[in-house]
């Protein structure tokens, strides 16, 4: 047990230093496009069926959705990944996940669900080191996004009562129960929530809440609801932070009488656009540095044929590769890799079971580009497939550190480093051979760089 990442909507992600990694070096790259695409997550090492949320933090994957398997280990609708193995979380829970959050230094999960390793739990649930445990009475119907704001755990969904008081879509737990925010709550469903300088953002289906009835998206200062200039046309059902903005993602193609398809950021005054958007609807965007992902159902983003996830670089959107071949609900990121979940089979033409990792590097990124923006860092081995060669490790502060190849039972067959390093790049050569001098069988290993105090890094290599 690892102890203490909906409907298509955001989640505030919290993202730890000590971020853990895991990068398939050579396992099945098919083409320049697709290089970015890391494999990993098929067979027996993925969850039985659709992802629906993803959180990232203190170097373990979060999911949370339909599956009942994940890693080949029983796990009730969530599960854990450390980088390599899978682990369930309790007994799980009855009925779907939609959304993870930390608050107060656990995880949080909101759903379909009534129970939680068999307690009632009417829709969310706190895990501890001793389980899953309830957060007050729950509430009436769907749960579909949490978000902190203000100290305070949000909630919001499908329901009308939350701890048996009148709620309708959006309440807020003061420590022993859910509340409503005003007298004024959402005419309709909310299905995100962001929260952005001193102010919770809202998206969903609503058409007016309070003082603010342009529908669809409005912002809660903490004691009133307000507009945003005009609002959207149509369904909001995601919500990011992107630099200044508080972008939203959903099925409108007009924000603020503009014509603004499916992505829109709001400056804080006015609407903006990024390009020409999108063709169909997304279903999550997420802000990471000067990035803007996208993923749903769509297949042109900015004029390009982009296979349900693209990428916005501050200009112009790009495709991701070959993308997906079914819709994706969600995306986390650590310091290395934007993951995504959803209801695929592929990512970047090759297996990727409902789950997806895109390095948010290129191949061609320098290392001081990687070095400031990471913490600790691999670069791939050359020559790759690996025969002999050196290897490149980048740490940001002096450390106990240690660099071994593990073999796919999670055993050390060559310690390369056991020491203190330096802070900044180091390399190392190394001949393919175990601690033994013998060679290593061809087959696949993993390098695991791990610093104390800093975090850890995998990388998976074949050897030939």
């Amino acid at each position: 047990m690892i102890g203490m990442t909906k409907h298509h909507k955001a989640k505030c992600v919290v993202v730890g230093a000590n971020a853990t990694v895991a990068l398939c070096l050579t396992g099945g790259l098919i083409h320049a496009d697709d290089s970015r695409w890391y494999g990993g997550f098929s067979g027996g090492n993925a969850p039985d069926s659709v992802v629906e949320a993803v959180l990232s933090h203190d170097g373990v994957l979060y999911v949370g959705g339909w599956f009942q398997i994940a890693g080949g280990n029983t796990a009730h609708y969530v599960a854990a990944w450390d980088g390599t193995d899978w682990a369930s979380l309790g007994q799980g829970m009855d009925d779907y996940v939609f959304d993870l959050a930390m608050f107060d230094g656990s995880l949080v999960a909101a759903g379909r669900f009534d129970t939680a390793d068999g307690q009632v739990c009417n829709g969310v649930a706190r895990w501890t080191e001793s389980g899953w445990e309830p957060m007050g009475t729950g509430f009436d119907a769907d749960v579909v996004a949490l978000c902190e704001f203000q100290g305070e755990l949000y909630a919001a969904g499908h329901f009308l009562h939350a701890n048996e008081v009148t709620a309708n879509h959006i309440a807020k737990w003061n420590g022993e129960g859910w509340a409503p925010l005003s007298v004024e709550q959402p005419n309709d469903r909310v299905w995100c929530l962001v929260a952005h300088d001193g102010s919770l953002y809202v998206g969903g289906t609503f058409t007016a809440i309070g003082d603010a009835p342009e529908g669809y998206v409005a912002r809660w200062d903490g004691e009133n609801w307000h507009g945003l200039g005009g609002g959207v046309n149509n369904y909001v059902h995601s919500l990011t932070v992107y630099g200044d903005d508080v972008v939203a993602g959903g099925r409108f193609s007009i924000a603020g009488g503009e014509a603004i398809n499916r992505v829109a950021g709001w400056t804080g005054t006015t609407w903006r656009a990024f390009g020409p958007g999108l063709n169909e609807r997304p279903y999550t965007v997420h802000g990471v540095g000067d990035k803007l992902y996208a993923g749903g159902v769509f297949t042109n983003a900015g004029g390009t044929s982009a296979s349900h996830v693209a990428v916005w670089d501050g200009v112009a959107w790009a495709a991701m590769g070959s993308g997906t071949d079914g819709p994706v609900s969600d995306f986390a990121n650590d310091d290395a890799f934007v993951y995504c979940g959803g209801n695929f089979l592929q990512a970047g033409n090759q297996p990727s079971l409902y789950l997806g990792r895109w390095s948010r590097f290129a191949p061609a990124d320098t290392e001081s580009q990687i070095a400031s923006a990471r913490t600790l860092a691999l670069l791939p081995p050359a020559p790759n497939p690996f025969s002999e060669g050196v290897l490149r490790y980048f740490i940001a502060s002096p450390s106990p550190a240690e660099l071994h190849v593990l073999d796919v039972m999670g055993r050390s067959r060559r310690t390369l480093v056991d020491s203190t390093v330096d802070a900044g790049w180091s390399t190392i050569s190394w001949d393919g051979t175990s601690d033994d001098g013998s060679r290593l069988p061809a087959g696949v290993y993993f390098l695991r760089l791990s610093a104390r105090g800093v975090g850890m890094v995998t990388e998976k290599i074949t050897i030939r």
